[in-house]
C-alpha cells in the first residue's frame, strides 16, 4: 500500500473519529439536544441549505468580500513590505507602530470603520484588508532582510539597476517569506469577512446566515452553516496550498497545521 493511500485513510479515520464522537456526545447530552444537535440533524439541515435557493448568493458574496479585501492588502502588502525591507533604518523607525497595529484586533476598530465608512460592502472589504496587510507588510520585508546579499550584489555587478536587482533577485529570495504571510493572510481574511457580517449584517452572506439561525434558535441550521464556512476555508488552504508547491517548486514545504 503506497503512501498516498495510507494518508488518505488516516485523514478518513480522522473524521470518523470526530463523528464518532460528536455522535456519541450528543447520545449521552441527548437532553441537551437543543444546544447539540445530533450529525444526523445537523445533515437534514445541511440538506435543506443545498437545497435552498440562497446558498449561492451567501456563498459567493462571502468569497467576494473576502478575496476583494484579501488581494487588496497582498499588494499593497508586499510592494510596502518589500520597500521597507530595502531600507532597514525606515523598517526600525516603523516597527513599533507596525507591530501595534498588528497585534490590535481588528473587531477593536469596528466602530472606526463603521463610523468613517459604513456598513456597506466597502467597510467590510476595508475591514478585511486591514487584517491581512500588516501580516502579509511584515513576511515580505522579512524575506528582504534574509535575502542573500551576494546575489543581489553580483546582478548590481554585471550591469541590473537597483530596481532590476529588486525585481529578479531580492523578490524571488523574499518570496517563500512573503507566500507565508500571504497564506496566513488567508486564514484571516475569512475570519474577519464572516465576522464582519454578523456583527454589520447584510443581506446575503455566510455571516449573516450563522446570525440569522443562532437569532431564531435553530441550531442544526446554525451548524450546517458553521460547516459550510469551515469547508470554505479548508479548500481554500488547499488551493493555495496548490499554488503555494507551483510557485515555489524549490521549496520543501512543511504539512500544514
Amino acid at each position: 500500500m503506497n503512501k498516498n493511500r495510507i494518508s488518505g485513510f488516516s485523514v478518513l479515520y480522522g473524521w470518523i473519529i470526530v463523528l464518532g464522537a460528536w455522535a456519541v456526545v450528543s447520545y449521552v447530552f441527548k437532553g441537551s439536544a437543543a444546544l447539540l444537535p445530533a450529525p444526523h440533524a445537523v445533515a437534514n439541515a445541511l440538506g435543506e441549505i443545498f437545497h435552498s435557493s440562497t446558498l449561492g448568493m451567501d456563498v459567493g458574496t462571502t468569497v467576494g468580500r473576502t478575496l476583494a479585501g484579501y488581494f487588496a492588502a497582498a499588494v499593497t502588502g508586499v510592494v510596502v513590505g518589500l520597500f521597507l525591507g530595502s531600507f532597514p533604518s525606515l523598517y526600525k523607525m516603523l516597527c513599533s507602530p507596525l507591530d501595534f497595529f498588528r497585534s490590535t484586533p481588528v473587531t477593536a476598530l469596528y466602530p472606526m470603520f463603521v463610523l468613517f465608512l459604513g456598513v456597506q460592502d466597502v467597510s467590510k472589504i476595508a475591514m478585511t484588508a486591514w487584517a491581512c496587510f500588516f501580516i502579509i507588510v511584515i513576511n515580505s520585508a522579512y524575506g528582504v532582510f534574509h535575502s542573500n546579499p551576494t546575489r543581489r550584489q553580483m546582478a548590481v555587478l554585471y550591469g541590473c539597476s537597483p530596481m532590476q536587482a529588486m525585481r529578479w533577485v531580492t523578490f524571488f529570495d523574499a518570496l517563500p517569506s512573503i507566500v507565508v504571510g500571504l497564506k496566513i493572510a488567508l486564514s484571516y481574511a475569512l475570519i474577519v469577512t464572516v465576522v464582519c457580517e454578523m456583527f454589520m449584517g447584510s443581506r446575503f452572506g455566510l455571516g449573516q446566515k450563522i446570525t440569522d439561525a443562532y437569532t431564531m434558535y435553530n441550531m442544526p441550521q446554525l451548524f450546517g452553516y458553521i460547516i459550510i464556512t469551515g469547508l470554505l476555508g479548508y479548500f481554500a488552504n488547499v488551493i493555495f496550498a496548490f499554488l503555494e508547491k507551483k510557485l515555489l517548486p524549490w521549496v520543501k514545504t512543511q504539512p500544514s497545521i
